[in-house]
């Protein structure tokens, strides 16, 4: 009985590790910060400041990097339906929806524009 407890306090730690981890995104990047405030829609760089920052500023868990049009080349190349599936569903190391649970299909494809474009100038 002894082993079995202790299996199942195992399992629930390991569970709360990875739904923190989960939860958390991947690190901040100011850069993208600055990136997501320079023109473009308000309301798009406030869902990108919320939602997708933790990953494509930095380029982590292999995201393109927002602004890096090189990076988005293949990306886009997969065709707009494929790529707001793989955005809808999850792809790789992304969440499903790009953690903007709250976003139309319209919003979305805001943002993979928004991302996908050179930085905006100063």
């Amino acid at each position: 009985m002894h082993d079995r407890q202790a299996n199942s306090v195992y399992f629930l730690a390991a569970f709360l590790a990875i739904t923190i981890v989960l939860l958390t995104g991947c690190s901040s990047d100011e850069a993208g910060t600055e990136a997501a405030t320079q023109g473009g829609s308000d309301t798009i760089a406030k869902l990108y400041n919320t939602s997708c920052i933790s990953c494509h500023a930095g380029g982590n868990a292999a995201a393109p990097r927002a602004h890096d049009v090189a990076a988005w080349q293949p990306k886009l190349a997969k065709g707009d339906e494929v790529l707001l599936a793989n955005v809808k569903n999850g792809f790789a190391a992304m969440p499903a929806k790009g953690m903007c649970y709250d976003c139309s299909d319209d919003q979305l494809r805001e943002l993979i524009s928004y991302m996908a474009a050179a930085k905006p100038a100063r």
